[in-house]
């Protein structure tokens, strides 16, 4: 084994590379769509704010011999052998430690873990992510998170501890009649105005809330996240084959508001699941009657579309009357360099997933 990882190289992919990577592993995350509407989707999005630029940091295990002496690039000219590969996108993080004042900062999800099936069982998923740890530890990142559909165990002998994964599925029974009241419909429009305000009550409300014991965190839901989310549904929806969307697609009422203006929720239209997952519910102190609101608006959306329930990441309130532990995408986060906290995490929503 020893002498496989030897022969290779962990780096950072040229656009080539990253192109082979998404072709390699489109066979398991496309989903529904096809493999070149599976790389179109990756490639629009690793053109957006979150992962424009340096946010997005896109990782290949390849053939040394293959970049040694090039900048740690294959040659242009033939076509690259990926064996493993995974992706990294910058997120804006608030961090508070007990008796500390909320602190800003930077933090990494990491997703779209693949291996290629004739390489697997030999270490090096393994062998790759400890070098993506150590390259986002350098980078100076306060943390990382990944969401693991293969249990708890792989990644926690890594480093990333598994974390609740509390789950409220509400089914849609049947259509509800006219349109919900007390909400206006939330478009992309308004996501630069709404998510501005959230992240400020976000930082407020862990600034004013120094009662826990340990540490807290809470990933931003800014804009460019939510934007990355959105644009994500959108792409998804539009290229879904015939069978499931019988005609162009334009997801309009991406989430809704109430009249005041306080609580809000975002949605991601899962058409190909049946869902409507619930990105973001955002709601003004412990307003039962806001968060009821919402839940009608997202009861209303996913009837509309013919989905048959609704799904809701870390649930609160007396309206989920049955909450699970989920065994997909189950959270899991590390410390950077690898320190052990006891730790918090608040808002703990689909938002924050990659």
């Amino acid at each position: 084994m020893s002498s496989l990882l030897d022969s290779i190289a962990i780096v950072l992919a040229s656009p080539a590379q990253r192109h082979a990577a998404w072709s390699l592993n489109s066979a398991h995350w496309r989903g529904p769509l096809t493999s070149q509407a599976f790389i179109d989707r990756e490639a629009q999005l690793s053109q957006s704010a979150l992962a424009s630029g340096d946010g997005g940091l896109y990782f290949v295990a390849v053939p040394k011999d293959s970049v040694e002496g090039k900048g740690g690039h294959a040659d242009a000219n033939v076509e690259p052998v990926v064996y493993a590969s995974c992706k990294a996108l910058r997120k804006r993080v608030l961090v508070r430690r007990p008796g500390c004042a909320v602190e800003e900062t930077t933090a990494y999800g990491i997703g779209s873990v693949y291996t290629r099936p004739n390489m697997r069982g030999r270490g090096l998923a393994r062998y790759m992510l400890q070098a993506v740890q150590r390259e986002l530890d350098i980078r100076g990142a306060v943390l990382s998170v990944l969401y693991s559909d293969i249990g708890r165990k792989f990644y926690a002998d890594l480093g990333w501890v598994a974390m609740p994964a509390r789950t409220a599925v509400m089914p849609i029974s049947k259509p509800p009649a006219g349109e919900p009241e007390g909400v206006t419909w939330l478009s992309d429009e308004d996501l630069q105005r709404v998510t501005a305000q959230d992240t400020k009550q976000l930082h407020d409300s862990l600034a004013t809330d120094a009662s826990s014991p340990t540490a807290r965190i809470a990933f931003l839901p800014d804009f460019a996240q939510l934007d990355w989310s959105l644009q994500r549904s959108q792409i998804t929806a539009q290229a879904l084959p015939t069978s499931v969307s019988q005609t162009t697609v334009v997801l309009r009422r991406r989430g809704a508001q109430t009249s005041s203006g306080t609580s809000w929720v975002w949605w991601d239209h899962r058409l190909h699941d049946g869902q409507l997952k619930i990105l973001r519910l955002a709601v003004d102190g412990a307003d039962a009657t806001a968060r009821e609101t919402l839940l009608r608006a997202a009861h209303h959306e996913a009837a509309a579309w013919g989905l048959s329930e609704v799904v809701v990441w870390d649930p609160r309130g007396a309206e989920f009357s049955e909450v699970i532990d989920r065994d997909l995408g189950v959270p899991c986060l590390r410390w950077q360099n690898g320190e052990e906290k006891d730790i918090e995490w608040v808002c703990n929503e689909y938002y924050a997933w990659v």
